[in-house]
């Protein structure tokens, strides 16, 4: 990625980023040096879904809470480097717990296998099974090291080709890249309760397995077995060092800034915004697209590029919304047992394909619920934590608080609940840009690697997002700089023919 300087006579391109999430804030910084940015950002403050959130006495995340990739030498460290941003992390040990029950015991993740599954001998069908799940994420990785989100289907092949795999085992990747993992399974006769603890999906209980690309999830899977880290001071302390970047290098950030309409004329790009009562417009040369893709469809919808506003509705149309509160705690007993821990409830492991989602009667009825590690997302060791609860939409509040504490006492925490917060499908939208109330980090949609990740797009514009799922922090980042590499590559000069 090497940066791209104009010469000292042409003038730099003038640059709009809409959206200032984790992409738009990596596409602006690799900008900034290069090009005059504007950045724009609907809600008060920059982050997008990672946002950090003030609440009982904590600073915290009720999105994404730790990170893949930045182990020592690892994609992350490139990628901060590349957008010259310092952030302090702690890696996690290397036996963090993903925990994982049914209607039998907690299941004990180190890597991605449970430890019951490492005591007992596999089906050999199960072992070949699990064989090709991790040969597939091998070329997964070897994509998102790449950065090259937007070709990531022909990446993967490219990286199964030039990998040292047997002719046999090339070819049968390539016939089955596009199947589901319930394809696989059925395909080596694995059943239901291995397929639970073999894939070990965490929190994709919103999504049946059955739509889910066996590519993408087994990218997703092959990135558990790396160390996690967390970011000291929380995502907080991450998007304050952002913003001290972008305002040293002269970012204009127009935060609270809606953009409204876009027009094109000639080879200028005219972006009206709104903040508050008062209009605006500014002249670009390039626009870079950061906010959600069906966010982007509805503001296209009665434009000329209606057909892009189709294809992006297409592609991107929310799998499905969740419910989500958030609870502080005063723990009596058991803290010890959620340091370095993430706990996962489904109603037992033969709901491969999360149909209790579907036969759900009552608010009260859940189904699945999801709690995201209690002790990181406040940074804070001490007795009172800040415990997140996902669950299908429409959940009750109270239900899913009751079934988070249930959850934990049978973790062994004992803890009396003090503060309530509900996050609403409604609430994640108005104050995290989730566009209808779809928490991204939440979820894995069948918009993987098997569809085209954008529509063609206008003359300058560029997408910015990945929009297939859970690309996680360092995805966001590497998408974020190879958008802004595109547009510099569109600027540099010309060699002569």
């Amino acid at each position: 990625m090497t940066p791209f300087s104009p010469p000292p006579s042409s003038p730099r391109p003038r640059v709009a980023v809409v959206g200032a999430g984790i992409c738009g804030l990596a596409a602006a910084l690799r900008l900034a040096p290069h090009t005059d940015v504007t950045l724009f950002e609907a809600l008060p403050d920059i982050g997008g879904v990672a946002r950090a959130l003030s609440f009982a006495g904590h600073r915290f995340a009720p999105g994404p809470q730790y990170l893949w990739g930045f182990e020592p030498d690892g994609a992350g460290w490139t990628a901060l480097d590349a957008l010259g941003v310092d952030i302090d992390l702690t890696l996690l040990a290397d036996d963090f717990e993903q925990l994982s029950v049914g209607d039998g015991p907690f299941e004990t993740m180190r890597g991605c296998r449970p430890h019951s599954l490492l005591r007992h001998r596999l089906p050999t069908s199960a072992r070949k099974f699990v064989d090709v799940l991790d040969a597939l994420g091998r070329a997964g990785a070897v994509i998102s090291h790449g950065a090259r989100f937007r070709r990531s289907g022909v990446d993967m092949m490219h990286a199964v080709a030039r990998s040292s795999l047997a002719a046999s085992d090339k070819a049968w990747l390539v016939r089955a890249r596009n199947w589901s993992v319930v394809d696989l399974a059925r395909h080596f006769d694995v059943d239901a309760a291995h397929l639970r603890r073999l894939t070990h999906a965490q929190s994709i209980f919103a999504e049946p397995l059955s739509s889910l690309s066996a590519v993408l999830y087994s990218a997703a899977r092959h990135h558990l077995k790396q160390p996690l880290a967390f970011p000291v001071g929380g995502f907080g302390a991450v998007f304050d060092a952002f913003a001290a970047r972008l305002q040293r290098l002269g970012v204009d950030v127009r935060t609270h800034n809606r953009v409204v309409d876009v027009t094109t004329a000639g080879s200028q790009v005219r972006l009206t915004s709104v903040q508050g009562e008062q209009r605006a417009h500014l002249d670009v040369d390039d626009v870079v697209w950061a906010c959600s893709p069906t966010a982007l469809a509805q503001l296209l919808r009665s434009s000329p590029w209606s057909s892009v506003a189709d294809g992006l509705q297409r592609r991107h149309a929310a799998a499905s919304t969740i419910s989500s509160v958030c609870f502080s705690v005063d723990i009596a007993a058991g803290a010890d047992r959620l340091r370095q821990k993430n706990l996962s409830w489904f109603v037992d492991d033969g709901d491969v394909d999360f149909d209790v989602v579907r036969r759900r009667q009552t608010p009260q009825d859940i189904g699945a619920l999801n709690l995201t590690s209690p002790t990181l997302n406040a940074h804070s060791l001490g007795r009172r934590q800040v415990v997140c609860a996902y669950g299908p939409a429409g959940c009750a509040p109270d239900a899913l608080v009751q079934q988070a504490m249930t959850l934990l006492r049978r973790h062994g925490v004992e803890a009396v609940v003090d503060e309530v917060m509900e996050l609403s499908p409604t609430r994640w939208t108005r104050d995290f840009g989730a566009h209808e109330g779809v928490l991204y980090g939440r979820r894995m949609t069948a918009a993987s690697m098997r569809r085209p990740v954008a529509p063609r797009l206008p003359p300058r514009w560029h997408l910015a997002h990945s929009g297939v799922g859970i690309p996680g922090v360092l995805g966001c980042l590497q998408l974020g700089i190879v958008t802004a590499d595109e547009v510099m590559l569109a600027h540099a000069p010309q060699e002569p023919a």
